[in-house]
């Protein structure tokens, strides 16, 4: 609508200054966010794993029934493996094996040292700290060898775990030690890789001799190892920033590029005409429920005519005299009848129409001029 355009252009006019403020710091942010997505993003200091690698170490074992096997369930000669439990009389050696895997980035060097522990020991009041009595090592076997990932490496063992069991209650008697004795199959491992230090393992496995039986744990595990560095990483700027930044920069700067040029051309600022249009148009809607459409009568018109500036003056005027302000159907003009007098409005012609515009577009007005109103001649009043 005319005056809905006009009171836009109006309020630009009177806050150009803080809109084009406006663009120009959205135009900013816009820049900064398209400079920061797309020449200076930044970055991030994130922990990452740069190396990881992983061993595995299993026991596997084993025992041969020896003569007499008379009355048990083994055949002598026969071999009985990876049990939990031997029995001591006629599987007295226990033979097996130690195997080390290796998975990683690159080859690894890999020494393994097995040896076989015996000790006595007794367990503290807590449970968890042991205190050994004595303690002797021997020589088992050794290896070494390059490994690369997903290589192996395996020594054997031998074991006579009742001849064992029996030497270490002799020297269990001899010392007179209050410990339980242990045995154990000790392997010290040493992994040697080029992307950091040797790192140092020990795998056990436990063997426990109960009279007649002897019991064997499982001694194996796996073993993780990985390196963090701090490394820079570019921050991820997203969406928002490298397609709204630019965006927004874009627009903001043609839209004051737009209003400055559209300024200096005379686009925003109301004219004279335009003013005085908006303000009658102003003044009508604010005062609508004291005007009232009514034809004037014919001596009306021969009345001595008074005019007002504004129809702001006239509605004043009227409120002040307790009369009404009537408004011609078929014309742009406002009366008041008072003592005498007829006190007239002419309202302003709509910017870009003719002088019919505003009645043609006012329901319910009439075509035509009523007698005596139609092109009335600028010295006299309808």
């Amino acid at each position: 609508m005319p005056g809905d355009w006009l009171r836009a252009r109006a309020a630009l006019d009177d806050w150009f200054a803080v809109a084009v403020a406006v663009l120009v710091v959205l135009a900013g942010v816009g820049a900064w966010a398209a400079y920061g997505a797309y020449v200076a993003p930044g970055t991030t200091a994130e922990e990452r794993t740069v190396d990881e690698w992983r061993v595995a170490g299993a026991f596997d074992h084993r025992a041969t029934v020896t003569p007499p096997a008379n009355g048990t369930a083994f055949e002598p000669g026969s071999t009985v493996e990876n049990r939990s439990l031997y029995l001591t009389t006629v599987m007295p050696e226990l033979e097996g094996s130690f195997t080390l895997g290796y998975r990683g980035e690159g080859p690894a060097t890999v020494r393994l040292d097995e040896r076989v522990r015996v000790r006595s020991v007794a367990a503290s009041s807590g449970g968890e700290e042991q205190t050994v009595y004595w303690q002797r090592s021997r020589t088992l076997e050794s290896g070494s060898a390059t490994l690369r990932p997903g290589g192996r490496l395996r020594i054997p063992f031998a074991l006579n775990v009742s001849r064992t069991a029996v030497d270490a209650g002799a020297v269990n008697e001899r010392l007179r030690s209050p410990g339980q004795i242990q045995v154990d199959v000790v392997v010290d491992v040493v992994v040697d890789r080029q992307n950091g230090p040797a790192q140092s393992l020990t795998f056990t496995l436990p063997i426990r001799a109960e009279g007649d039986i002897y019991r064997v744990e499982s001694g194996g595990r796996q073993e993780t190892f990985s390196r963090s560095e701090t490394v820079a990483v570019p921050n991820d700027t997203g969406p928002l920033r490298s397609l709204g930044g630019p965006l927004l920069a874009a627009v903001a700067t043609v839209g004051a590029v737009g209003l400055a040029t559209a300024r200096r051309r005379g686009i925003v600022a109301l004219s004279a005409r335009e003013r005085a249009w908006l303000d009658y148009r102003d003044d009508r809607d604010e005062f609508d429920e004291w005007i009232t459409t009514i034809r004037l009568p014919p001596e009306a018109r021969e009345l001595p005519v008074a005019e007002a500036v504004s129809l702001a003056d006239l509605v004043d005027f009227a409120i002040d005299a307790e009369s009404a302000v009537l408004e011609s159907p078929d014309s742009r003009r406002y009366h008041v009848v008072h003592d005498g007098y007829r006190y007239t409005y002419e309202a302003p012609p709509e910017p870009g129409g003719g002088a019919g515009t505003e009645l043609a577009q006012r329901p319910g007005a009439e075509p035509n001029p009523e007698p005596g109103e139609a092109e009335p001649a600028p010295e006299s009043e309808d």
